[in-house]
């Protein structure tokens, strides 16, 4: 018999490898049962990563809509902040003048 190669030994006889209790195919299923359980895992993960993805993509849309309602929030400010100026300048401008015509008129 040809000499077989096992994962956890050198290379051994078939007939001897069976004589010392194990077996060829109980062993062979345990491979496949753990190249399934990996195979399971892989995808698990493969999944997750697929989750992570959208979610990363869902957060980066999210954010340029909150960046630009920000953006416009900072514009109505600016133009409000402009407009109050304007008005608090023309108090002052009244102001001045009311002081003028009272200094005038004494």
């Amino acid at each position: 018999m040809a000499p077989i190669r096992t994962l956890y030994s050198e290379s051994t006889d078939a007939k001897n490898f069976q004589g010392h209790g194990y077996k060829l195919d109980s062993r062979e299923r345990e491979l496949e049962s753990q190249c399934n359980e990996l195979l399971l895992e892989t995808e698990f993960f493969a999944n997750k990563c697929s989750e992570f993805r959208n979610a990363k993509a869902l957060a980066e849309a999210r954010s340029d809509v909150i960046t630009k309602e920000l953006e416009k929030k900072n514009d109505k400010i600016l133009h409000l902040q402009k407009k109050l100026n304007r008005y608090i300048n023309d108090k002052n401008q009244n102001d001045l003048i009311k002081k003028q015509l009272k200094e005038e008129i004494k």
